[in-house]
């Protein structure tokens, strides 16, 4: 209840006007208008923002997203997870020689 109170609120104060705004700032809306090749990495046991989310934003985005599922990290460790932050300096490392001339 306090939830959808708060986001009625946001909308209306914060985007008056504006017909559907939480379609607008949802990443799964729109997949086209980004070109580029995504990593998104998303603990399973997160409870703020469920795997669901990240399940979805794969289905928009399809082979140009790679979903990195960890477990047992939450929101707060997966970003300093070695892991994850080999996993991300390889993804960017393939997008460097991708590019390169």
């Amino acid at each position: 209840m306090i939830e959808r109170d708060r986001r009625h609120r946001i909308a209306h104060r914060l985007f008056a006007g504006t017909e559907d705004p939480w379609r607008r700032l949802d990443a799964a809306h729109r997949p086209e208008q980004v070109p580029l090749p995504i990593l998104a990495a998303h603990d399973e046991g997160e409870e703020v923002v469920g795997i669901s989310h990240a399940r979805r934003l794969k289905a928009a985005y399809g082979d140009r997203l790679e979903l990195l599922v960890t477990r047992g990290l939450g929101q707060r460790r997966i970003g300093a997870e070695p892991t994850v932050i080999d996993n991300a300096i390889g993804f960017l490392a393939a997008g460097q020689e991708v590019g390169a001339v």
